[in-house]
């Protein structure tokens, strides 16, 4: 069979402009991807602050939380116990760029106070996407949202957030929290100016003494631990 010398010569020009067509096709799907990978990413700038090794110390807040004992338990002597909260600080278990599990911890009547908490990314959208996340205390009987933690301002080693309860009667306000490595020093001067334009008021949560009352905690309550339990009465 006599082939076209022309169209046989064509065959290789054809599969090399295929090619490079496709090539350039392949490139521009993988720049459209990276992109919406990038921007995928951007939204979840929340996982940034929260992705760290460091106690991510809460330096201030501007909300009250009910302290009030109960009615019912006031006749029992405890009226006069003072539940504020103090040297209050969140750790890290593991992150992803959907959830977050961390410890919180928080000195109250001279204890140390842990619960495991678990946090939901999501996005809010607008401009500069920062991201949100709605926070479960895994270590209540039935465990459901109680806040959402919107991400306001992020700094270097500091972030502000607008915590909304999901609860009644709860106080929304602002949270700024340190990282351990700068909070000797006090916060960075961008968090503070971020919260005194933007948040009314502030209640001092860390202060000078915490890093020692947390570990004499530790310490008291690794002791507890350690003592082997009491054999029981027969």
């Amino acid at each position: 069979m006599k082939h076209d010398i022309a169209g046989v010569r064509a065959v290789p020009v054809i599969l090399i402009m295929v090619a490079t067509s496709l090539h350039h096709k392949v490139n521009a799907e993988n720049t459209v991807a990276q992109q919406e990978n990038t921007e995928t990413r951007a939204i979840l700038r929340i996982v940034e602050v929260f992705n760290t090794t460091q106690r991510l110390w809460l330096y201030w807040k501007n909300y009250t939380i009910d302290t009030k004992i109960p009615d019912d338990l006031q006749n029992h002597g405890v009226a006069n116990l003072d539940l504020t909260e103090n040297c209050t600080y969140i750790k890290k278990i593991n992150i992803t760029e959907a959830y977050f599990h961390y410890w919180w911890h928080t000195m109250m009547l001279g204890e140390l106070v842990r619960s495991h908490y678990y946090g939901a990314f999501f996005s809010e959208g607008g401009p500069e996407k920062r991201g949100s996340m709605n926070v479960t205390d895994l270590s209540e009987s039935e465990p459901e949202p109680f806040q959402t933690m919107k991400l306001m301002h992020m700094g270097k080693d500091c972030s502000v957030f607008y915590v909304t309860p999901l609860e009644e009667d709860s106080n929304a306000g602002c949270e700024l929290y340190v990282r351990n490595k700068v909070v000797s020093q006090g916060a960075p001067q961008d968090c503070l100016t971020y919260y005194e334009d933007n948040c009314k008021n502030k209640t001092v949560v860390y202060r000078s003494g915490c890093k020692s009352e947390v570990r004499q905690a530790q310490r008291q309550l690794k002791n507890i631990l350690s003592k082997p339990l009491k054999k029981q009465m027969k």
